[in-house]
């Protein structure tokens, strides 16, 4: 009852030996830009439990009726230096088991915007004028509403601490 012909047509073009075929085809059936960003965001907040990183989990492609394939990006438990995350310096390519992720990662056309997403992620939501108003604003509406909840100073400092490492890379 299931029609798995655009699915395989995705597989196909992942796995083209030609690389300009390749890079064609992908250009064509991937929202490329959306993809890098959902694959930078996870491995800027340290989670390694996902697809693009150290899992194939935790995500899913989807294809709307008339657009490129598209990821969604879910549960990323395992980040900001919580239990399970990946230390702040972690590299911004390691760990990446998929061959299929690691030869989108050598293509500098499809590499570029996952760059631009750190790029952005740096130069914005990382930097500590923005994270700490977030992150103390949050804590101090729990604190009012009699939550018992940690002082997110050393969330902070792993978001800094993320941020200079990224920033070097």
């Amino acid at each position: 009852d299931d029609d798995y012909v655009r699915l395989f047509a995705l597989v196909d073009a992942l796995n083209l030996a030609d690389p300009d075929a390749y890079l064609s085809a992908v250009e064509a059936l991937v929202d490329v830009e959306q993809w890098m960003r959902i694959f930078a965001v996870r491995r800027i907040v340290g989670d390694g439990d996902g697809y693009s990183y150290e899992r194939g989990k935790n995500q899913f492609a989807y294809k709307p009726e008339h657009d490129r394939w598209k990821m969604l990006l879910w549960e990323l438990d395992f980040s900001l230096g919580g239990e399970g995350s990946r230390d702040p310096d972690d590299g911004v390519f390691s760990d990446v088991e998929d061959p299929t992720i690691q030869r989108m990662y050598g293509t500098p056309a499809l590499v570029r915007p996952y760059l631009r997403a750190m790029y952005d992620a740096v130069q914005g939501p990382l930097q500590a004028g923005e994270v700490w108003p977030v992150l103390s604003a949050q804590y101090a509406a729990l604190q009012a509403n009699g939550v018992a909840a940690a002082d997110p100073s050393e969330v902070a400092s792993w978001i800094g601490q993320r941020r200079s490492h990224i920033q070097g890379e």
